[in-house]
């Protein structure tokens, strides 16, 4: 979902504003290929940004504008999750914050943070984990929550008696407030869990990092975690298996990323 800043000044006109200097910088920034040569326009993401969707959704507004009439100009992309993106823009640094949960975009609205919500499209969260599948988590058909109540129970076993022929069972979760992490937790929420209460689980691996580095190293460390299908499509991860978490709660089994 985009969150924009000021509805009533569009980029497609006689002008562009120049953005206000920021006490963050881009994490990219784009041209079109036109030279531009000042920010214009602020958008801040996480894994839209990671995938380049961002880039290229940037690089195709700059050459509309430039068809318009408008002079280049540059378009600034700023790494930054739900949680952070939202932080961003109530805090005037950026000018559209593109976001994945509707909760907190409506209270951003609320809080006046935001004029305006707009739908911009929607990705899909995966399930993912190493393909030797250490869980089990075929076996629960297409149950989503029977597969985290899976992990959870195996990871518990697995910490009193640790198996010696296979891998520990473990979760990998972002736990940076993320709207991955968001989703997550109200899918461990559903079936009575928090792992990451005190005392926390141990086979809950905290690991604080944006979605292509946490992606990666799930697949190092052989463990279960919770993505989106643009990350795992632009990541070029082996040995890994997937189950497309649907708005229902169902989810469409497949094989690992090419």
């Amino acid at each position: 979902m985009a969150q924009v800043n000021s509805p009533n000044d569009p980029l497609v006109g006689s002008s562009v504003r120049t953005a206000s200097l920021t006490s963050i910088k881009p994490q990219a920034v784009y041209d079109g290929g036109l030279g531009g040569k000042e920010i214009r326009l602020r958008i801040a993401n996480g894994g839209a940004g990671q995938s380049g969707l961002v880039g290229a959704w940037a690089d195709a507004f700059i050459k509309y504008c430039h068809g318009q009439g408008i002079d280049p100009f540059k378009v600034g992309w700023y790494l930054g999750d739900t949680t952070e993106s939202l932080g961003f823009l109530a805090a005037g640094q950026v000018d559209i914050a593109v976001t994945y949960n509707k909760a907190a975009e409506e209270q951003a609205v609320k809080a006046k943070a935001a004029p305006t919500r707009k739908y911009g499209f929607r990705d899909h969260f995966y399930l993912v984990g190493p393909a030797a599948d250490p869980a089990q988590l075929k076996a629960c058909g297409d149950d989503v929550l029977a597969m985290f109540n899976r992990i959870v129970d195996q990871g518990n076993k697995d910490l009193v008696t640790p198996p010696t022929d296979r891998e520990p069972v473990r979760f990998l979760s972002r736990f940076d407030k993320s709207a991955t992490n968001i989703k997550e937790s109200e899918l461990f929420c559903k079936i009575g869990q928090v792992p990451w209460a005190l005392a926390y689980s141990k086979w809950y691996h905290q690991y604080p990092r944006f979605p292509l580095q946490a992606l990666k190293a799930a697949s190092v460390l052989n463990e279960y975690t919770l993505t989106d299908r643009g990350i795992w499509l632009s990541s070029a991860q082996e040995h890994m298996f997937f189950w497309e978490v649907r708005r229902n709660q169902k989810i469409r089994s497949s094989g690992k990323s090419s």
